[in-house]
């Protein structure tokens, strides 16, 4: 249970006076800050009734609610109320108190009747609804009385209602959401509300939900996400406190749910009522980012928010982004190599080569990542686009030279920023102006380098030479 009972407002002392009965006259509540579209229920305690500066309580011996109120204890033992009949009308029964009721009394007190309120004669019934901008519920039907207020979102707050007009204020809360993206970097974990990821790549989210004051019903987590972003529904876990909840106090459904929901998870009422104000519900899973992201920066959005009770209450939207690069191929003029002098490219995440970034080449010509059961091909350039990467640094490696020039012998660096960083190539299509990654080749006869082979060709070649020469001459001395 709750550590107190919750209570959105204050019970004012029942100090109780005999007086001569009047008639009740006309009064109304006003409920201030309501939750909007939520039912609010009037049940009227006491009757109230006073003549000059005396006044009473009473209840009518036959009253659904004799035998809650005289089972209220304050403490182990201890009972608040006393009920007399009057001198008057034994059916008539006057309300005294033991004790000055506090207010931490008075908010358990108006738990204590939420908890036995079922079955109780509602005396009207209202639902919350904007007045000049303010959410509020007013009744304006009852007659004079001691009231008790309650809700439909759980909360409960209640008041002396005398002979007129009174107003209170809803205090208390639903529940929270907010929802993250978690990004590990050197075992550090951080929570984040964009982030970059590339094409296959799974994106962990963290859902939180904070327990409001009063919140004693069933909250249902309704996660919404973009078709580029795959659910991994085996991922999904609920944890308190870092530890696993019981699978016996949530559901998990993925499928018939409302119209754009990817799933939901719903907290039991039993779960829900066992938790502190303020505790907090964490809902963990993965998805991976699909083969047709969105590029640039409008990104890949996700976004959760909270059914509680007749309540919606909105959470915030994380987004994931994946960019692209313009790549050229180019002389040292700048002019365009391409037709059937195209090089060819593997795109790797490191330097070393040791591990290649397959790609895969789409009805326009240009390339994407490729997602598991695609098979990699290589990259011609000429002029293209690599699609579909995260944050970082990437290296091009060439493995076929244009016709009539030189094989690159080190790997291109390529940054990958943001939406802007390299994705942008200004080209006519025969000339680079700018932008993107420019990879120039060189034409001309590449000497070896000294000990490579080509020096040992010369050697022989000389030894050759000079051994023919030395034959010649043998020979012509030998004729001589």
């Amino acid at each position: 249970m709750k550590k107190m009972r919750k209570v959105a407002g204050m019970l004012m002392a029942a100090t109780v006076a005999m007086a001569m009965p009047m008639s009740a006259m006309a009064a109304s509540i006003t409920v201030n800050g309501a939750f909007e579209n939520e039912t609010y229920k009037a049940y009227k305690i006491f009757d109230y009734t006073s003549s000059g500066d005396s006044y009473a309580y009473t209840m009518s011996a036959d009253s659904a609610w004799k035998s809650v109120v005289e089972g209220y204890e304050y403490a182990s033992g201890q009972k608040l109320f006393t009920l007399t009949p009057s001198a008057n009308d034994a059916n008539v029964l006057v309300v005294t108190t033991t004790t000055t009721m506090t207010e931490v009394m008075a908010g358990d007190f108006a738990a204590y009747l939420s908890e036995n309120s079922t079955g109780k004669s509602v005396d009207e019934t209202v639902t919350a609804s904007k007045v000049n901008g303010e959410v509020v519920a007013s009744f304006d039907s009852l007659g004079a009385g001691y009231y008790f207020v309650n809700t439909t979102t759980g909360s409960v707050c209640s008041l002396v209602n005398k002979d007129s007009s009174q107003t209170l204020r809803e205090k208390n809360d639903l529940p929270s959401i907010v929802k993250k993206i978690v990004t590990t970097a050197e075992g550090v974990e951080t929570l984040v509300d964009a982030t970059t990821a590339s094409i296959g790549d799974k994106v962990t989210y963290k859902i939180k939900v904070t327990d409001g004051k009063g919140t004693d019903k069933e909250i249902t987590v309704h996660d919404t996400m973009d078709a580029q972003l795959t659910l991994d529904a085996a991922s999904i876990k609920v944890e308190q406190n870092g530890n696993a909840v019981d699978s016996s106090k949530y559901t998990i459904s993925t499928s018939g749910l409302e119209t754009g929901c990817t799933f939901e998870v719903k907290l039991s009422a039993d779960f829900v009522k066992a938790l502190d104000q303020n505790d907090e519900v964490e809902i963990i899973y993965d998805a991976t980012l699909s083969a047709d992201t969105v590029v640039g920066s409008e990104g890949n959005q996700n976004s959760a928010h909270i059914t509680y009770s007749e309540s919606y209450i909105p959470g915030n939207e994380v987004s994931v982004y994946a960019y692209k690069f313009g790549l050229v191929k180019t002389d040292t003029n700048n002019k365009v190599i391409s037709g059937d002098k195209f090089a060819k490219f593997r795109l790797y995440e490191d330097a070393a080569k040791n591990k290649e970034i397959p790609v895969v080449k789409l009805t326009d010509g240009t390339y994407r990542l490729a997602v598991e059961g695609e098979t990699g091909v290589e990259i011609e350039a000429g002029v293209t686009e690599i699609k579909g990467l995260g944050n970082g640094t990437y290296y091009l490696v060439e493995t076929v030279a244009p016709q009539g020039y030189n094989l690159l012998t080190t790997p291109t660096e390529v940054v990958v920023a943001d939406a802007d960083n390299n994705a942008t190539l200004n080209t006519d299509g025969t000339e680079y102006v700018s932008g993107g990654v420019q990879v120039i080749n060189s034409t001309g006869t590449i000497l070896p380098s000294t000990g490579g082979i080509g020096t040992t060709i010369f050697y022989a070649a000389g030894i050759v030479v000079m051994a023919g020469a030395v034959f010649f001459v043998v020979r012509s001395r030998k004729h001589d």
